[in-house]
């Protein structure tokens, strides 16, 4: 039986000798919110992560906004979420799981495609689905690039850069 190999990313929040814990974590989360007030006016956004887990989709957006400082980056938790809310955010980049509950990443794929305001939008499939068969639907269906779980580092972001252009 073949292991999965997971990435965690910590996030380190400083806290001076004099602060509490949760002193720290609040001034954190308020930094946070204050970056996401400078975006508050823009409903659109740059990349847009969909996954059904909760710590993927919160470390990818950490990950990608430590790399890509300038891009902002959005969340769903499974397929219908996100086709309810791409119209809106219409991102450059989607990085999509296929096995979603609700509505899988095929199907999401299928609507963005359809959608002629979303055909310049760019999506990877990011996805432990790496049979040959699952590749060559996801590429036949307008995938732009498919990679899967476990991914290295590096390879998300040459795939993320190449996708938008970066150079």
């Amino acid at each position: 039986m073949e292991m999965e190999r997971r990435q965690i990313h910590v996030i380190d929040i400083p806290k001076s000798d004099t602060q509490s814990e949760d002193d720290a974590i609040s001034i954190y989360l308020r930094s946070l919110s204050s970056n996401v007030k400078k975006h508050s006016n823009d409903t659109t956004c740059d990349i847009l992560v969909v996954d059904d887990s909760l710590a993927l989709v919160e470390g990818l957006k950490e990950f990608l906004s430590e790399v890509f400082p300038d891009y902002r980056i959005e969340t769903a938790l499974d397929g219908l979420s996100a086709s309810h809310s791409i119209g809106k955010l219409r991102p450059k980049l989607v990085l999509l799981d296929i096995m979603m509950p609700r509505m899988d990443g095929y199907e999401l794929l299928k609507i963005i495609r359809s959608d002629p305001e979303l055909k310049s939008t760019k999506v990877a499939f990011l996805t432990a689905r790496g049979e040959k068969a699952d590749i060559d639907r996801g590429l036949s269906l307008g995938a732009d690039a498919y990679i899967t779980k476990p991914f290295d580092d590096d390879e998300l972001i040459n795939s993320v850069k190449l996708l938008l252009n970066i150079n």
